[in-house]
């Protein structure tokens, strides 16, 4: 299973539609947003995908968020942290790295994956048994390149595409 991972996209729904056209075009129908999607009208976009979106602090409309994503494909689903399995790997997405919920996550030590987002730049590591991943921003105060990845949960290999 492969599935998109991106985050901060602020509203910027030209760099959106363009990311959203390079993932199609890599046959990904899964998105992990890790949040600051900003408002209904940018989930809109994600109607042919199945989104599973973690709420960021920059999410005001979280209701209309969460009412535009049913519009997307089954499955789709935004809430304060999030969590799935793919590939027998149990992951979860959470916006911010230094909140309660992340803190919650860690403290549990069963994901294999944790995705997170808000400070606009990449990263990869690993924690106990626990890969954290920040895929980048879209949109929003440019603090590093413009991107997102593409993860292989059979494989664990990460895609890195640039968007500037």
């Amino acid at each position: 299973m492969r599935a998109a991972v991106i985050s901060d996209t602020h509203d910027a729904i030209f760099s959106t539609q363009d990311v959203l056209k390079m993932i199609a075009a890599e046959g990904v129908d899964t998105i992990i947003h890790c949040g600051d999607m900003t408002t209904a009208y940018t989930a809109e976009l994600f109607k042919d995908f199945c989104v599973y979106h973690a709420w960021g602090n920059n999410d005001f409309d979280t209701v209309g968020i969460k009412f535009a994503l049913q519009g997307c494909k089954p499955g789709s689903c935004s809430d304060r942290w999030i969590k799935g399995v793919f590939d027998g790997k149990l992951f979860a997405a959470v916006h911010e790295e230094y909140s309660r919920e992340f803190a919650s996550l860690m403290d549990s030590e069963l994901f294999d994956y944790i995705f997170v987002g808000h400070t606009h730049r990449k990263s990869d590591r690993t924690e106990g048994r626990t890969r954290i991943i920040n895929p980048g921003a879209i949109g929003g105060a440019h603090r590093g390149p413009r991107g997102f990845i593409i993860i292989d949960f059979a494989t664990g290999e990460i895609t890195d595409f640039i968007t500037e």
